[in-house]
């Protein structure tokens, strides 16, 4: 069972959640893994979100729990709403059986429109519609196993080496301009990275031998 469930074991409070959010959008934190490790590290951030220096932050993940506000079982196929109804993919059986797969390879899951019009929680739940309606992907197995393995030691690990790879694909695109390529063909292109690259390294060894050995370098007076 996949709990994603607003009145769970990890409450985080409303007001927290809305602050850290609004950090994020005024700096440019799209992804709220991000945005709670900022939170974290920042106290800026931690005075502005009311957070002690010994305080913890809510864990990315939260922002999921409490955006949805119900759980799956997966055995029985259904969501689960905090009034305790199901969300389930069909309202009535059919001749022919049905995967319940669209178009789009999502699966969608919908409530009963009787149980939601007689919801107290419904002008916070679905407050423009008859009825609740989840999505889900038809790889969604697959994305909670990427999930897990993104919180293992070795994925942060080739995460932080992947980011050096990536900041030199981001100074060629930005600095030296190779938002496009000039030369057709595979063996272009080749080219062109392969110069764009050189170049990186001529400007990297510039700067480093600009600089004077250890030995000679001026201390600061005493």
């Amino acid at each position: 069972m996949r709990v994603c469930f607003c009145e769970c074991q990890e409450r985080v409070d409303p007001e927290l959640m809305i602050r850290m959010l609004l950090v994020g959008y005024c700096y440019g934190i799209r992804s709220e893994r991000r945005l709670s490790e900022e939170v974290n590290f920042n106290l800026a951030y931690r005075w502005f979100c009311r957070l002690g220096l010994e305080s913890d932050v809510p864990d990315h993940s939260s922002f999921s729990k409490n955006r949805h506000g119900r759980f799956r079982d997966a055995e029985a196929d259904c969501y689960t709403c905090p009034a305790g109804k199901t969300l389930q993919r069909y309202r009535r059986d059919f001749k022919k059986q049905r995967t319940g797969i669209n178009k789009d390879n999502n699966i969608r899951y919908t409530a009963s429109q009787h149980d939601c019009e007689a919801c107290e929680y419904k002008p916070r739940c679905c407050p423009k519609v008859p009825r609740r309606k989840i999505t889900q992907s038809i790889y969604e197995s697959s994305r909670e196993v990427a999930r897990a393995v993104s919180q293992t030691p070795a994925y942060k690990k080739t995460r932080r080496q992947r980011k050096k790879v990536e900041m030199l694909f981001a100074h060629m695109k930005r600095i030296l301009r190779l938002d496009r390529l000039r030369l057709r063909g595979m063996s272009g292109a080749h080219d062109e990275f392969l110069l764009t690259a050189t170049v990186q390294n001529l400007r990297r060894m510039a700067k480093l031998l600009s600089q004077p050995p250890l030995g000679c370098r001026i201390g600061a007076p005493a």
